[in-house]
């Protein structure tokens, strides 16, 4: 019986320091958000001073941007990856309003969005607020490349994969119709602004308007096949913003 006590205590003061340590984590990551609202801690003063953002294509966005290797382009320009995991429409915009304070890109590549929408997912009340917002976000941005004589091409943003079960506490088809809701509003506003879209979840999505399974990995993200399709129609399509040369 003493076994089996000590045992028992032992298991909960594990548990209790994981749990402490979890609790401390999300703290300092709450309060790290609330002191720098762009992130801008999580990349490189080196990537991000004047000197390494003129004059290059800047890759824009979310862990969806994040993730895709740069090297897969040839051949090899000025590419510079700007995406932050986690980040929303707001703070992709708030950090791209920043980097044009200080330089001047050859062209921009963007895609976010996915994580506005997962705020839905958590609350759909939220839907029509969230939608309206992310759309604005993503419009401002071309809207900015414009006035700003920037050479700009919009992603919708990307189609999930098929959902797990754990996930479905956070995830509801109202998600899922906020994200083709805004999807549809940027292509409008694309093709009546006109404005460059790379529809990417035509190269990705099966007939089920999800990432093909040999595409992704887990639900929101995408592998290595997946990028390399995405590489290889972004630069069919656009490759000449940053492989033909400038006129001085």
């Amino acid at each position: 019986m003493l076994v089996i006590i000590v045992s028992g205590a032992f298991l909960v003061l594990v548990a209790g320091m994981g749990l402490v340590r979890w609790f401390k984590a999300n703290y300092l990551k709450y309060n790290l958000l609330r002191a720098d609202p762009l992130e801008s801690y999580k990349l490189s003063g080196a990537v991000t001073s004047a000197p390494s953002l003129a004059d290059g294509v800047w890759f824009l966005g979310d862990s969806r941007i994040s993730h895709w290797n740069m090297n897969l382009f040839s051949p090899p320009a000025k590419l510079l990856n700007l995406g932050l995991d986690g980040q929303t429409s707001g703070q992709v915009l708030g950090r791209f309003r920043n980097y044009l304070a200080t330089a001047h890109p050859r062209a921009i590549v963007f895609q976010a969005g996915i994580n506005d929408v997962k705020i839905v997912g958590v609350n759909r009340q939220l839907r029509e607020r969230i939608a309206s917002a992310c759309f604005e976000n993503l419009a401002e941005i071309l809207r900015l490349c414009r006035q700003s004589g920037i050479p700009a091409v919009a992603m919708p943003i990307l189609l999930t994969g098929q959902i797990e079960l754990p996930r479905r506490i956070i995830w509801n088809p109202d998600a899922d119709d906020a994200l083709r809701e805004i999807n549809e509003k940027l292509a409008h506003f694309c093709a009546a602004q006109q404005f460059s879209l790379f529809d990417a979840n035509r190269v990705l999505a099966d007939d089920q308007d999800h990432i093909r399974a040999r595409f992704r990995n887990g639900f929101l993200h995408l592998n290595t096949a997946g990028y390399e399709a995405l590489t290889v129609a972004l630069n069919r399509e656009y490759g000449s913003l940053w492989t033909a040369r400038k006129t001085p």
